[in-house]
């Protein structure tokens, strides 16, 4: 233990950096928080920006193999820490002057701008911090001769972990974001000066020009903390608004401005509220309130303007039980709001849905007044098992109400969902629910009968007044085709939403999706390509690093989530459980460090069942967990199993990562950048994929099975036990194929995808590269080979050509799919791009079927599947494949005549039998595409030597080549063996002594 917490380094490096790690979690944080007030975040923002800082720390960390050729790394480390100290500071200004030149109209950013915003405010310092974790590995290395990746990733998980302690139990309560950057930067200052004092080693020339920079960046931070640096930045993210005043909170950022008389107040980006707004205050209220005979107890969750407790006094309540999660919310709504203190209103701050589980009042009417579910946190508010909690909260004749999605005319798919979905959850556990066409659309349930007819509801209610909603402007709300149009939404099957399953959340998502459909799609296939780009060069070590990042990170969202379901959004335990798996991972770290340091191989096969084994067994414990919080939700055994979960994952990670570190037997610098940078992108893509995509579409437990099933991949790739296994390359292509054939069965991205694929700029990618591939090979490969890698073209062909090949088998005009493209009546990329791409692959395989052997994304993936398997027999094998050519080539001819001639064409009736006249998927191609996919596990080149024409036509060449050069040939040996006889050389002699004999 002394010999790992105490190594021969002196103790500044150590202190520098932890406090580069307390300095990287704090940042992160951060800028987190400044993104979602420019963003209006929901997860997919989210995901995306901490994919963004993950991706660029892990190509720092991949530049950081070249720490090795630094002369002085104490002296870099120094000048990198100090800028470091900076860049925190310009990163929180740039993010907020973002927000006027991105959105200056107010308008919602796109996913693209976020993207390519996010990526370069944070690059600079992710790079450079990335850059720092190889470099501390050298330097632990060179003072203890032998790797000590292990220590190094100890120490930067111990600063996570302060980093983490110090945001959310001080930072976060006393300090706004830009005073948070100037601690840092006092922090990281103090590391660099202390750092080059004690062990420095460059000369005294530099060291004074260190020391003078260090110098004038406190005087320039000095004078930004005396302009108020905070409040100037502020007011440029509301521009033509006079800013009232600026509050951080544990729980969002949050502005209050003054245009003309109307006061705004903003959480996160997003309007709370605004003083001159009456129409949502009486929709809110007056909805619900109606359906009530003499409500008089009332629960308004969230909302609570002056406005509103004004429309709801309308009706004499004697009390009003008001929760709200930020105390600074309630505080501005008395200050700006209007909102009077009285003795019918009592304020509770706290969880809206935790308070809800755990009263003892009955109410008679509840008022939802939330944001839609477009973020997992308020999802949770509209779910089966929320209403369940509320009905039983409920007085016998008490009834709940809120709003939804804008009211129209007219629902896109996403839409008709997301009302379906609320209003079928709603059914699952109230008597009577109905839809009411407002502004927006709202929903009444309740255990007496609720109605939709509010003119008739107000008959008799003389004493009921309103700004907004009289009868003529209800009688324009709420007509007949309105209704009707409501009712047909509410009638679609969409299932229900759970807090395990969050299908709303995932309609919602879509929804905010249509805005920006193109730019989501091209983000979706670019990081699809990078993932393939990255995955397909891992080894077995690196490969399983790659999936213990994903899955550390898959598996912790989904713990949080579930937390957050089942006890309410709790900060301080969020925090403490992100804390819980940090921890996790320092304790793992340590005990490799200490006990595992020989036979790393079987190590991580042992850890990869362990994986294996709490991926498939975590269900079991998530829903044990998920009946004790519902029948004890005071418990703390229950609360603490979250905890523990968190910690026993983390510490698994932990001790893989310094396991795999140790494994890779090469240079130390080459090692960390490679471990460190599969850990991040594997962390990168887990964080975005499990928030936006995995746990909505499958639920908290099968994403646990998904991880489990991903590990066993990885234990495969282990027990080959060599560096680049084919194994890996077919586990991604199989993914690419998969989620491009999810994206084009599913009918939300069909169209889109059919659209995108047919774009000129990709057809003529495609014709490009067969073009050039054609003239690399017939000019002599070896010529330009150097140029690029025969390995890099194999992945170029299949990132490019597997849209193009695999597009007819989702979907297709034909039964039969590739071979009537000429007479399809709508041609899809490969339809259109075959008459180019046929002739060039044909003249690629005259050179020994090169294409088929090499660069074909199909061969290279039946290649990955068996690279040494059964084959069939030659002779049954040139029969059906030559077969099987000949008769695709007559029916090529048969209907190419029927086409021009119809009236004589004899493959008429046949063309009518394939044509399906309908662009779809068949049910027979997906199972027989299946079938041939798993059959080539065992035997090689199933498919190609069997049933492709191209490759048939490859073999008639090879053969025809082949019988056409034999004659040559044997003259040509004859020939040279004469020269030989010629010569008398000793070969010759030796021949024709044995002829004479």
């Amino acid at each position: 233990m002394t010999r790992f917490l105490f190594s021969s380094l002196p103790k500044p490096i150590f202190l520098s950096i932890t406090a580069l790690g307390i300095s990287a979690t704090v940042t992160q944080v951060v800028a987190l928080r400044e993104f979602l007030s420019v963003f209006y975040g929901n997860e997919l923002v989210i995901g995306v920006i901490l994919a963004n800082w993950l991706f660029l720390t892990g190509l720092g960390t991949i530049l950081g193999k070249k720490s090795h050729h630094l002369r002085s790394p104490i002296t870099f480390l120094s000048w990198a820490q100090l800028i470091i100290a900076v860049l925190p500071i310009l990163s929180v200004t740039a993010i907020r002057l973002s927000k006027t030149i991105l959105s200056p109209a107010g308008e919602v950013v796109g996913l693209l701008e976020l993207f390519l915003a996010s990526g370069l405010v944070l690059a600079p310092y992710c790079l450079l911090s990335g850059f720092i974790h190889p470099l501390a590995c050298v330097l632990f290395s060179r003072a203890g001769e032998e790797n000590r990746i292990g220590e190094v990733y100890f120490l930067d998980v111990l600063g996570d972990i302060l980093g983490g302690l110090l945001f959310s139990l001080v930072l976060v309560f006393w300090f706004n974001s830009i005073t948070i950057t100037y601690l840092l930067f006092g922090l990281n200052l103090a590391a660099t000066g202390w750092l080059s004092l004690r062990c420095g080693d460059s000369s005294i020339k530099s060291k004074r020009f260190l020391w003078i920079s260090m110098l004038l960046a406190c005087t320039a931070v000095a004078v930004l903390a005396q302009l108020d640096w905070n409040r100037r930045t502020v007011e440029k993210m509301f521009p033509r608004q006079e800013v009232l005043s600026s509050a951080q909170t544990p729980y969002g950022f949050l502005v209050a401005t003054r245009t003309g008389k109307q006061v705004n107040i903003y959480e996160n980006g997003l309007p709370v509220f605004s003083s001159r707004v009456a129409i949502q205050a009486e929709e809110n209220v007056h909805y619900t309130m109606l359906q009530h005979p003499n409500p008089k107890r009332i629960l308004l969750v969230s909302g609570g303007t002056g406005a509103v407790f004004r429309e709801i006094a309308k009706y004499l309540p004697d009390s009003i039980d008001y929760v709200e999660l930020d105390p600074q919310v309630v505080e501005w709504n008395r200050r700006y709001g209007e909102l009077k203190d009285s003795a019918h209103i009592r304020v509770i701050n706290q969880d809206g849905r935790l308070f809800i589980k755990e009263t003892g009042k009955k109410y008679d009417v509840i008022l939802l007044c939330l944001p839609e579910p477009h973020t997992a946190a308020l999802n949770r508010y509209f779910t089966v098992e929320f209403y369940q909690e509320a009905r039983r909260v409920l007085a016998e004749g008490g009834v709940l109400g809120f709003g939804l999605v804008s009211m129209s005319n007219y629902f896109n798919t996403e839409t008709r969902k997301l009302i379906s979905v609320q209003f079928q959850s709603l059914k699952s556990v109230f008597p009577h629910v109905d839809t009411i066409p407002g502004s927006r659309v709202f929903f009444v349930a309740g255990n007496i009968p609720v109605s939709s007819d509010i003119p008739t509801l107000l008959e008799g209610k003389a004493h009921f007044t309103a700004s907004f909603l009289t009868p003529e402007v209800l009688k324009g709300f709420i007509t007949p085709d309105r209704v009707e149009t409501l009712r047909e939404a509410v009638e679609e099957e969409a299932g229900v939403n759970r807090d395990f399953s969050p299908t709303a959340y995932f309609y919602q998502l879509l929804l905010w999706l249509k805005i920006f459909e193109e730019q989501a799609i091209w983000l979706v296939v670019g990081l699809g390509v990078l993932l393939i780009l990255f995955v397909a060069r891992l080894g077995p070590e690196t490969l399983t690093m790659f999936n213990s990042g994903f899955s550390g990170s898959c598996l912790s969202v989904t713990l949080i989530l579930m937390f957050q379901a089942l006890y309410g959004y709790v900060y301080f335990m969020l925090g403490l459980l992100v804390t819980a798996f940090m921890v996790g991972m320092a304790a793992g770290t340590m005990v490799a460090n200490l006990r595992f340091r020989s036979n790393e191989r079987a190590v991580l096969i042992r850890l990869e069942w362990v994986f294996v084994a709490f991926a498939f067994l975590l269900p079991v414990a998530m829903a044990g967990l998920s009946g004790s919080a519902t029948t004890n939700p005071g418990s703390m055994v229950a609360k603490a199993g979250i905890p523990l979960l968190l910690l026993v994952l983390g510490w698994i990670v932990g001790i893989e990562f310094s396991v795999a570190g140790r494994a890779l037997k090469e240079r130390v610098a080459d090692v960390a950048g490679r471990i460190y940078s599969a850990d991040y992108f594997g962390a990168a893509f887990g964080a975005i994929l499990a928030s936006v995509l995995l746990v909505p579409m499958l639920g908290l437990y099968k994403v646990s099975f998904a991880v489990g099933l991903l590990h066993l991949i990885s234990l495969f790739v282990l027990y080959k036990g060599t560096r680049r296994i084919p194994i890996s390359e077919a586990a991604a292509m199989v993914g690419y194929i998969g989620f491009f054939g999810y994206l084009m069965l599913s009918p939300h991205s069909s169209e889109k995808v059919y659209v995108l694929s047919y774009h000129p700029i990709y057809i003529w990618a495609i014709v490009l590269f067969l073009l050039l591939l054609s003239l690399w090979i017939l000019l002599g490969r070896k010529r330009i080979q150097n140029l690029l890698a025969e390995a890099d073209i194999r992945l170029l062909s299949v990132i490019g050509l597997v849209p193009m090949i695999f597009l007819p088998i989702f979907k297709c005009w034909f039964i039969i799919p590739f071979l009537f493209c000429h007479v399809c009546p709508r041609k899809c990329v490969f339809g259109f791009v075959r008459p180019f791409a046929i002739p060039m692959v044909c003249l690629q395989n005259l050179h020994h079927r090169i294409w088929c052997a090499r660069f074909c994304p199909v061969g290279i993936l039946q290649d990955a599947q068996c690279p040494r398997g059964h084959q069939i027999p030659a002779s049954i094998k040139n029969q059906i494949r030559f077969g099987l050519l000949a008769f695709f080539v007559l029916i090529y001819f048969w209907i190419e005549e029927a086409r021009r001639n119809p009236e004589m064409g004899p493959g008429t009736d046949l063309f009518l039998f394939l044509f399906t006249n309908n662009y779809a998927f068949s049910a027979s191609i997906l199972v027989g595409t299946l079938l041939i996919f798993l059959v080539s596990f065992w035997i090689k080149r199933f498919f190609c030597d069997l049933f492709c024409p191209v490759g048939a036509f490859g073999a008639l060449t090879t053969r025809l080549d082949q019988a056409l050069t034999k004659g040559q040939r044997d003259e040509s040996r004859s020939t040279e063996d004469g020269r030989q006889r010629a010569n008398g050389n000793g070969e010759g002699k030796i021949i024709g002594s044995k002829g004479n004999e």
